[in-house]
């Protein structure tokens, strides 16, 4: 059945663009602060960890995007950032890829939330993704032959990596956020 109200044609220059329309500019810098983590996780790191524990670089940036970003493609990012971080670090094909897939799918499930976009949900995000991630790590390293000490992971490593990504992420979350609202698509007022 024909509608009977003929549609008004709405020019679109004055239309608010979708949410989740992302930008060249947003693509192309999400992508490079992701090249550039990976980097840096895998070759600089490594010389200087805090606590006997280096910081994880890439699970810090994918769990406060998600939290900060209104996209909804962080699952696509984190499987790339996986694969970006794969290569970088030499580690099997795939272990990277499935843990920050799985953390930042946990760190993404924080954007319904009221108050998504402050420091303490961000904390609590990168937290709870570094518990998701070290054991999914682990079991898939395992799988691949690689020995893993388990108890000392279990009581020492996790607990620390933990403590180290959250204090990581009161310095990265402002610089998170920039990034954000500078690569935040320009949304014009809607006339009528």
């Amino acid at each position: 059945m024909t509608n009977l109200v003929p549609r008004q044609r709405r020019n679109s220059h004055f239309m608010r663009p979708a949410t989740e329309r992302g930008t060249a500019l947003r693509t192309m810098m999400t992508l490079g602060v992701i090249l550039v983590a990976a980097l840096l996780q895998t070759s600089a790191a490594p010389f200087f960890p805090i606590f006997g524990i280096r910081v994880d670089l890439v699970l810090i940036f994918l769990a406060v995007w998600a939290n900060v970003s209104r996209e909804s493609r962080i699952l696509v990012w984190a499987f790339s950032a996986g694969l970006i971080l794969d290569l970088a670090s030499g580690t099997p094909s795939g272990t990277n890829t499935l843990a920050l897939t799985a953390g930042a799918y946990v760190a993404a499930l924080g954007r319904s939330g009221l108050f998504r976009t402050n420091v303490p949900w961000s904390l609590a995000a990168v937290a709870v993704s570094t518990l998701i991630y070290y054991p999914i790590t682990m079991i898939l390293l395992q799988s691949h032959g690689f020995s893993v000490s388990w108890g000392r992971t279990l009581s020492t490593t996790i607990p620390l990596a933990t403590i180290v990504n959250v204090l990581a992420t009161l310095v990265l979350y402002w610089p998170i956020t920039l990034l954000e609202r500078f690569t935040r698509g320009k949304r014009p007022y809607r006339i009528l």
